[in-house]
């Protein structure tokens, strides 16, 4: 049977044309029915309504099938490829927002192609792929919880400290008592105001004791033919122990006793000290506490004549009537005449006064 519109041949069964889609004249049961000429037969387009979507199949031709068919494999593996990349991207590393628990797996074909999906659920793969954008849309859109800054609280305590000015006396007025022991006596002068000079200079230089007190000789024990005042460190009970206080202060300081009696006792730190340890006095040394105990043992202990400790200013200063003195002791002695206080000099000063 042909179309009786556009004449294309139609299939047993078929009750509208697969091209035109007019409607087949169905024959009338025992009255033969003769066909139309397609000249004869008038143009009339009927609206195309499929009400047998199942029979209209049957007629497809097999190239359309095959075209239909590849179409939907091509968006079935492409399809499947993305939701592969959706689902397991964050696998690797970076997690990607979206609830997981609503995205169904995809199933994947039998060879065991991860990116193949099966082509026989294509109703399942449209429902997640939808799924999984609507999923990731939802969580694109929801607003981030703002985070509140760490705050820093900066608490500010205002110490006010009122420092005290130095006593210009050097420190504590104390009065020494006969017999109370060893002192170190600093320094001496017989106006205040000399006085008070003298012990800012040596502070300034740092020789001036944290328990350094003054006196004025006057008063406390006879130990003094003149009246002064005196800047002190002590007492102590032994000897020695006031030589960290003497030879931290100045030059000319050295150790005194409180017994009236024996007020003229020389008494030197070099008596305790180790001579190997002692410093290498010359010209060219900065060790005025110890060059002062050479010079006090030679001139006031041994008698030898040093000219330059008339000015206050030589004490602790190695010069040349010190270097003379020194070598004229090693001449007396046996020792090689250098004019420097080395080892052997210190050994044999330290024989004699000791």
């Amino acid at each position: 049977m042909r179309c009786t519109a556009c004449g294309v041949l139609l299939a047993p069964g078929d009750r509208f044309c697969q091209v035109c889609g007019a409607a087949a004249a169905m024959p009338t049961a025992g009255v033969p029915v003769a066909p139309v000429p397609a000249a004869e037969a008038p143009f009339q387009p009927t609206p195309s309504v499929r009400t047998d979507p199942a029979s209209s199949r049957a007629g497809w031709p097999g190239w359309f099938k095959a075209a239909v068919v590849a179409v939907t494999a091509v968006a079935l593996l492409v399809g499947g490829g993305w939701i592969y990349v959706l689902t397991r991207t964050p696998e690797a590393g970076a997690a990607t927002p979206g609830p997981s628990s609503s995205s169904e797996e995809l199933p994947t074909s039998s060879s065991g192609n991860d990116g193949a999906v099966s082509a026989d659920r294509p109703a399942v793969v449209t429902s997640t792929v939808l799924q999984t954008v609507v999923s990731t849309a939802t969580v694109t859109a929801q607003p981030s919880t703002p985070v509140s800054a760490p705050t820093t609280r900066t608490t500010t305590h205002t110490t006010t400290t009122t420092s005290k000015a130095p006593d210009p006396m050097g420190g504590t007025r104390r009065d020494l008592a006969c017999n109370s022991g060893y002192f170190v006596q600093l320094l001496s002068e017989l106006t205040a105001a000399d006085f008070k000079a003298h012990v800012a200079a040596s502070r300034k230089i740092g020789q001036v004791p944290a328990d350094a007190h003054w006196t004025d000789t006057g008063s406390g024990c006879a130990l003094f033919s003149a009246s002064a005042s005196l800047l002190y460190a002590g007492t102590y009970p032994n000897p020695y122990d006031g030589c960290a206080a003497r030879l931290s202060g100045p030059a000319d300081a050295f150790i005194r006793t409180t017994d009236p009696t024996d007020k003229s006792r020389y008494i030197s730190c070099l008596c305790p000290a180790d001579v190997g340890s002692l410093p290498r006095l010359d010209s060219m040394s900065a060790q005025p506490q110890w060059t002062g105990e050479v010079q006090r043992a030679l001139q006031s202990k041994l008698g030898y004549t040093v000219p330059e400790l008339e000015r206050p200013a030589a004490w602790g200063v190695y010069g040349p009537d010190t270097a003379a003195a020194v070598t004229r002791f090693q001449s007396e002695n046996g020792l090689a005449t250098t004019g420097q206080v080395d080892e052997p000099t210190w050994a044999a000063l330290q024989g004699i006064l000791c």
